[in-house]
């Protein structure tokens, strides 16, 4: 039995106890502590939380030093939290106040990560209104009715408790931000001078416990589908912000507004509000019962809105992508001075975060981007433009070179290596959402979320075209950014992915490097770009030919095919045999290098054996560290079989290379 297991055995045989061995306590508690950090099953939570409540006078330092050990390995079962909230409303006006206030407080961690079933907490949603009224007990117990509150909550009795509460206690930032929350629910319940508070100052500093928390929720989340349909939604994150408006300021993404005429009571059918819902599982029930605010935009404020849009009828769509293109040629052209960049960047970010979520782009939204390209300096919002840019539509390639492409390419050369990287990352994104998203749809037959938009254009021959000018770009930053490693590593990632897309959805394309990446891999300083490269080229030789001969397209690529050959040749010749410049007309990059120009190098070095293994500038470092390591190696020169061992070690690309050719 492990001490973990014989601890937690310890604080199950403690069960209705009244004394308890200082000594061994300690000891089993500091043992838990240990043992936090990987969480503990639901079995053992339940117990550990059964035998908290049922010690007898247990010290309220004893009692939080417990609670603090007690962290699930993914979620806490609906029956502990139930106990724990049932030991508080038992003993709430008895117990010592920090006991009670670190088992709410621990509760509220739960709700917050997502650890626990909230709807069995809401169960005692009228009862944490007891505890608002104990000074002590009062700010957490309204974070806890914060969580909690639905719009269905909120009632004139309510709102008239709360305020009888800061009468008797006097004003505090949390009341005061629970009747914000109530007045954004309704407002026709609430006084109208409630100031603005925000949550932060509410319900200040962050528990002990979140860390240990936010690494169950991570071990939760790992590869479980459900999780992101039982995710909580947050709605007013942006309560008690308060914003500097003129008459002719407009927020970007407007409030959730409902507007009905006549009486609740004389409706044929009851619709929910969008607000009453608290998971993307419990909303997707209620999907086709819901009541639609007023400007479908307002749906961009969280992900329950868009989820709402993603999966909408057709003109409730329309509806959105009118008032979409509106606003954002109010706010970037027309009006721009009356929206502040933050709110601009918002609309921005909450449409890329719904076209993620469909994994589909907008019509309008590329029209915009088509008619804003041309006038934008390169730097507002350019990480979000090169999100919105990755899910691009378009009818032809004729039309996506000339409205984006174009512009791209223009500050693409006009611009510094980061943005070099930002835009070869961006196009790597784009072409993997045209073969994995839009190919696969086409493919499928199926058309997208949003409108029930197909693509019309050729996908092979489109496809072909768009990464011969993301080739076109790679190659102009190689020669204009020489020697450069972060634009060399973001080339080589879109060629890798290319590679690794044409291979696994047989694509009668064949991606083959240029010249330029190739050799600036060979002559690299860095023995990871060498080995990268060295791995292309043998996957080309190895999987993708073999491939398209299979599909009967051998003798399309017999230029390709050549061309990989010549590659071959000049590593192979450099690399192991030591002849690249004896056999250049083999090879590529040394064919026509004159011969007086090959003699001037005799002065420098030997150059056949120059960029050999042994000798590779690339490698000289690892040598370096292994003869300074090792005194057995110190004044050893290692030969060409000595740096194939290291390569088969460390460098595996390069060994595999040079065995395939050697065969």
């Amino acid at each position: 039995m492990s001490t973990k297991e014989m601890a937690v055995r310890y604080f199950k045989n403690l069960k209705g106890k009244k004394t308890i061995n200082r000594v061994e306590f300690t000891t089993c508690l500091n043992e838990l502590k240990n043992e936090a950090h990987n969480g503990f099953t639901e079995k053992e939570v339940e117990i550990l939380i059964d035998a908290l409540v049922s010690i007898k006078n247990l010290a309220c330092v004893r009692f939080q030093g417990l609670l603090e050990c007690i962290v699930p390995h993914k979620i806490v079962p609906s029956e502990a939290t139930l106990t724990l909230l049932q030991w508080v409303f038992t003993y709430f006006r008895t117990a010592p106040v920090g006991s009670v206030k670190s088992a709410l407080e621990w509760i509220i961690g739960l709700i917050e990560f997502g650890l626990t079933d909230e709807v069995s907490v809401h169960a005692f949603y009228h009862h944490f209104y007891l505890l608002l009224e104990i000074e002590k007990l009062a700010v957490p117990a309204c974070k806890l009715v914060h969580l909690l509150t639905i719009p269905s909550d909120v009632s004139r009795w309510r709102v008239k408790r709360v305020l009888k509460i800061e009468q008797k206690l006097g004003k505090r930032n949390h009341t005061t931000c629970l009747l914000c929350l109530f007045k954004s629910y309704k407002p026709e319940c609430v006084p109208e001078k409630i100031p603005a508070v925000n949550l932060q100052v509410a319900f200040k500093g962050a528990s002990k416990m979140n860390p240990f928390f936010q690494q169950a929720r991570l071990r939760l989340g790992a590869g479980n589908v459900d999780q992101v349909h039982a995710e909580m939604v947050k709605w007013n994150i942006d309560q008690g912000v308060k914003r500097t408006r003129t008459k002719t300021k407009v927020d970007a993404i407007p409030s959730l507004d409902y507007v009905h005429f006549g009486s609740e009571l004389y409706r044929e059918k009851k619709m929910h509000s969008l607000q009453e819902f608290k998971t993307l599982k419990s909303l997707s029930v209620h999907q086709s019962n819901l009541d639609i605010p007023c400007n479908s935009l307002s749906l961009l404020q969280n992900i329950a809105g868009i989820h709402v849009l993603a999966f909408g009828d057709r003109s409730l769509q329309s509806r959105f992508s009118f008032n979409l293109y509106y606003t954002l040629r109010r706010a970037f052209f027309e009006q721009d001075k009356d929206f502040s960049y933050e709110e601009k960047e918002n609309l921005l970010k909450q449409t890329v975060a719904l076209e993620e979520y469909m994994q589909q782009g907008i019509p309008v939204v590329s029209r915009f981007l088509a008619e804003y390209l041309p006038i934008w300096d390169g730097e507002d919002f350019q990480e979000t433009i090169f999100r919105l840019v990755q899910w691009i539509t378009f009818s032809s390639y004729l039309e996506l070179r000339d409205l984006i492409l174009y512009h791209i390419r223009n500050l693409f050369m006009t611009s510094g290596t980061e943005v070099k990287c930002s835009i070869v990352a961006m196009f790597n994104r784009f072409v993997q959402n045209l073969i994995s998203v839009s190919l696969f749809r086409k493919h499928k037959k199926v058309s997208g979320l949003f409108l029930d938009i197909s693509d019309n254009w050729n996908k092979i021959e489109t496809l072909q075209d768009i990464i011969r000018f993301v080739m076109d770009l790679c190659v102009s930053g190689l020669i204009v950014e020489q020697g450069d490693y972060l634009l060399l590593h973001e080339t080589l990632r879109f060629f890798e992915m290319a590679t690794h897309l044409e291979e696994e959805n047989k694509l009668p394309i064949w991606t083959l490097m240029p010249p330029a990446v190739v050799y600036s891999g060979l002559f690299s300083r860095n023995a990871c770009f060498l080995a990268r490269v060295c791995d292309l080229l043998l996957k080309y030789d190895t999987s993708r030919y073999p491939s398209l001969r299979e599909l009967g397209l051998g003798a399309k690529f017999k230029e390709e095919v050549i061309c990989q050959q010549l590659y071959v040749a000049d590593f192979m010749n450099s690399l192991w045999n030591q002849h690249c410049f004896d056999e250049k007309e083999r090879g590529y990059i040394f064919r026509g290098m004159p011969e007086s120009h090959i003699k001037s190098l005799f002065f420098y070095t030997i150059p056949n054996e120059a960029l050999a293994l042994k000798n590779h500038f690339a490698l000289m470092p690892y040598i370096f560290l292994m003869q300074k390591d090792c005194r057995a190696l110190q004044g050893v020169k290692f030969d060409q079989d000595d740096m194939m061992v290291i390569c088969s070690n460390y460098f595996p690309e390069i060994y595999n290379l040079i065995t395939h050719e050697s065969e």
